[in-house]
């Protein structure tokens, strides 16, 4: 969980510094750039009044899958928003995985074993530290690989979120590999419309194939290491279950079902030291019950 929450606040905190850059590459005007981040925020607010209520009926775990998958989206839109529109459905897609994650992200960790508050401090020390880093980062990544690369790093940052955050079964693999490919068309149609002169269609068609392909090959894979990955918890689980009954056959007589006098003895023990620390009288009553 913290792992994976790492990963998307560190892509998060790429989105602050290129997405303004790159807007202002775009030549945009500052009414533009006044509307491209504005209307996002304001809408995220008004989601954030929904989110929580997604999360009580989806459940933490759903919500935060869903946020992971916008916002990997939203990373595909950017490489491909040359023109005011494109952008800003982008921005606003960031704004809805932006409004889903916080509630998601709060629940989940609240239910992790634990003190809440203990957990939910290591969140908020995790999304400080990502986006930080993010942050810190964009610049470097930027001068060293230009947008393109930074808009693609971004995208694979929020899908390793969402693979590390979650063990996923075999259909929601296969549903998210058909979404990055219904993603991956939708952006390859999005390119045509915009650059089709400079785009081959055949080409860009096979390489959509075999990402699907290999998307659908990785999903199959994933899903069963998860199924020996369960298989195994569960033989973990009924060997402490069986290592649990054999504790309980060494410490209890067969016929009555009583604790023998090895257990009693070692509670004793126990008993009479914790009286030893904490200076309070130790006693023992002995009653001999016939009939």
């Amino acid at each position: 969980m913290l792992l994976g929450s790492y990963a998307w606040n560190f892509a998060l905190g790429l989105s602050h510094i290129v997405v303004p850059l790159y807007a202002h590459h775009l030549g945009f005007s500052g009414l533009e750039l006044g509307v491209l981040f504005s209307l996002p925020i304001v809408a995220q607010l008004a989601l954030g009044l929904v989110a929580g209520a997604a999360t009580d009926r989806w459940g933490g775990r759903s919500t935060l899958l869903f946020s992971c998958a916008i916002l990997t989206l939203g990373g595909l839109v950017f490489p491909f928003s040359e023109t005011f529109g494109p952008l800003l459905a982008a921005q606003f897609l960031l704004a809805i995985g932006r409004s889903l994650y916080w509630p998601a992200a709060q629940s989940i960790a609240s239910e992790l074993p634990g003190g809440r508050g203990v957990q939910l401090g290591r969140l908020n020390a995790v999304v400080s530290v990502g986006q930080i880093s993010g942050t810190a980062g964009a610049g470097l990544l930027m001068a060293l690989l230009g947008y393109l690369p930074v808009f693609v790093i971004f995208s694979l940052l929020c899908g390793a979120a969402l693979l590390v955050s979650f063990r996923l079964g075999a259909r929601s693999l296969l549903s998210l590999a058909l979404l990055a490919s219904v993603g991956y068309a939708l952006m390859l149609a999005l390119a045509l419309a915009t650059r089709g002169l400079r785009l081959s269609l055949s080409l860009e068609l096979l390489q959509w194939l075999i990402f699907t392909l290999v998307a659908l090959s990785f999903a199959v894979t994933g899903s069963g290491v998860n199924g020996l990955r369960r298989s195994l918890a569960v033989k973990n689980q009924a060997l402490a279950d069986a290592l649990e009954q054999v504790r309980d056959l060494a410490i209890r007589d067969d016929l009555t079902g009583l604790f023998n006098r090895r257990h009693i003895l070692e509670v004793l023990e126990h008993q009479k030291a914790l009286a030893d620390n904490q200076i309070y009288p130790f006693s023992v009553c002995y009653v001999d019950l016939d009939h």
